[in-house]
């Protein structure tokens, strides 16, 4: 049996908690659409949640992460979006919005490479059309820059990012209502190299995410329809499938961890696997492509801080293993409906993961 701890997060009038950046001590959400970033300390039981805001419209916060004294958020809103700057220490927010007449709209994952930098996708404007890029931003203190690699249309609508240790930045690509088109990409920023993999297959709903373990050549992918899960190796260019019939939609999402993946998937499970029990290969071919960078300023905004402080209610369960297939699962209680699992981090010998629907963070010993 394994014990999952349940914290009851301030609930919104809506099913709005989305990402989180997990450590030791503490962790880091967004609250979708009510641009709500908040701080849950386990040891002390309490939330403290920031309301962000700006003179017009929403922001619609996605996904985030933490570097050094500041945690960097995408904007998803229209036009254009951005990032947002929040300093931890002073409780200042920044909005860093391009001109959206050149980036047109700013889209959902956020990574960082090793100088700093920050990476997401998005859409770019070239002679009126609005075209896939990849988008990568320097942030000073009241200005930025932003490169951009515009994709090709085989590779169009990325959707989770992935930074490697070699400088790479591989995205997953949702190909929806593309029968047998189950495709991924990794752009070299240094040589301007891009290749995209095609996985031979069925299905519609494209790859999901995407996790990279350079140290052994390999990208695990979650995919939909066929529910299942990928072991890429670029060397051989063969994918090792992991299917799971019983993983119905909304299938997988995000994976955590490279050796063994551990993911949740939106039917409300907390998932791994056995890499022994695989059941197929199926073959991989690239096609390759040279990207030009392009530059563009974003400036800066300050935005409205509000902060709130709420006590969690806390619960535990103890769930048995499930086996499916190849897949063990451990089922999440729900309150209303089925709980919908969106993302999950591992942090040493744990892992917290988001429950959207009643606004829910979970966590499970690893």
């Amino acid at each position: 049996m394994t014990v999952i701890t349940i914290y009851q997060l301030p609930r919104e009038s809506g099913p709005y908690l989305r990402n989180l950046v997990a450590e030791s001590n503490r962790v880091f959400y967004t609250k979708y659409i009510v641009d709500k970033i908040g701080l849950f300390a386990p040891s002390k039981g309490l939330t403290v949640e920031w309301q962000v805001t700006r003179p017009w419209g929403s922001l619609i916060l996605g996904d985030l992460l933490r570097r050094r004294g500041s945690l960097y958020i995408s904007v998803l809103s229209q036009p254009g979006g951005g990032l947002v700057r929040f300093a931890l220490r002073s409780r200042r927010a920044q909005l860093y919005e391009p001109d959206p007449n050149v980036i047109s709209r700013w889209s959902y994952s956020i990574q960082q490479d090793e100088a700093g930098r920050l990476w997401t996708f998005g859409t770019t404007r070239i002679d009126s059309n609005d075209m896939p890029s990849l988008i990568r931003s320097k942030l000073g203190r009241n200005s930025g820059t932003a490169e951009y690699w515009v994709l090709p249309p085989e590779l169009a609508y990325p959707y989770r990012l992935r930074y490697d240790k070699g400088g790479r930045i591989w995205f997953s690509v949702k190909l929806q209502g593309t029968p047998g088109l189950h495709q991924f990409g990794v752009l070299d920023p240094a040589t301007g190299k891009a290749t995209g993999f095609t996985i031979d297959g069925i299905g519609t709903a494209g790859i999901s995410d995407l996790e990279v373990d350079t140290r052994h050549t390999t990208v695990w992918l979650t995919h939909r329809q066929p529910d299942s899960v990928y072991r890429y190796d670029w060397n051989s260019l063969e994918a090792i499938a992991y299917e799971d019939p019983a993983l119905s939609w909304p299938g997988l999402t995000d994976l955590s961890g490279k050796r063994v993946p551990l993911f949740v998937s939106g039917d409300g499970h907390v998932n791994t696997l056995d890499p022994d029990r695989k059941t197929g290969i199926k073959m991989v071919s690239a096609s390759h492509y040279t990207l030009q960078p392009r530059v563009t300023e974003l400036a800066a905004q300050d935005l409205t801080v509000t902060e709130t402080q709420d006590p969690v209610a806390v619960t535990t369960v103890s769930e048995p293993e499930i086996y499916a297939g190849p897949f063990m699962r451990w089922p999440v209680p729900a309150i209303t409906g089925g709980p919908t699992l969106v993302d999950i981090k591992r942090v040493g010998n744990k892992a917290y993961f988001t429950e959207m629907g009643d606004a829910r963070l979970g966590m499970i010993p690893v």
